[in-house]
């Protein structure tokens, strides 16, 4: 069984408040804030000890730590906005989770749909990988048992909006009370994507065709 250490800290008001401010911002604990902080030092201490490593000076940790973090949200926060900017999507979608696989090098980002939002896709994901970008949108709809069935073959067919892409698949997915119609589109770079607009109206065309 692994120990437990009790850490006590002395900060300034000015410091406890800044911090205190983000915990409210991510509506979590400070104590339950601090420990992911701890926790992600040191799941990242292969990394940052070979960053020491390589760069083979004497390290300021005050400005080093700073950049790292001021580096990642600049990056992360650029990123964010051209995936948005490429869908045409900015202003009607929020960023709702995102993972990032060092080894691999996969970039994973899903986005929700903001209350004003009147794009007929509630929420996607993004995959950018070496080598390709894969979009995923998710629609709830609501249609009767005729209308699936009807939707069901009128997916297999080609759909000209999307001829020159590398590749999609159109399905559905059904449970106990939803309804998703899901598209996903594989291209090679993120500007090869379409805009929501396009897909959106590719989805309208769709449930306008099996509307009774």
């Amino acid at each position: 069984m692994n120990k437990r250490y009790t850490v006590s800290l002395t900060i300034s008001d000015e410091l406890y408040e800044k911090l205190n401010k983000l915990c409210r911002e991510f509506n979590i604990k400070f104590e339950h804030f601090m420990r992911q902080l701890l926790d992600s030092l040191a799941e990242t201490e292969d990394m940052l000890l070979k960053f020491k490593r390589d760069i083979k000076v004497p390290i300021n940790t005050n400005s080093f730590f700073y950049n790292i973090f001021n580096t990642y949200c600049i990056i992360w926060t650029n990123l964010f906005s051209r995936v948005l900017e490429v869908l045409n999507a900015r202003g009607y979608y929020v960023v709702d989770d995102f993972d990032i696989d060092l080894n691999e090098m996969n970039i994973y980002i899903t986005y929700v749909a903001l209350e004003h939002t009147k794009i007929p896709i509630d929420a996607f994901s993004i995959l950018l990988a070496r080598g390709f970008v894969h979009l995923s949108t998710i629609s709830c709809i609501n249609l009767s048992e005729n209308e699936i069935v009807k939707l069901k073959e009128r997916i297999k067919e080609r759909v000209d909006e999307f001829a020159d892409l590398l590749d999609y698949r159109i399905e559905i997915e059904e449970g106990e009370g939803f309804q998703y119609l899901i598209i996903d589109i594989l291209e090679e770079k993120l500007e090869y994507l379409p805009s929501l607009q396009v897909i959106s109206l590719v989805i309208n065309k769709l449930l306008s065709s099996v509307k009774e």
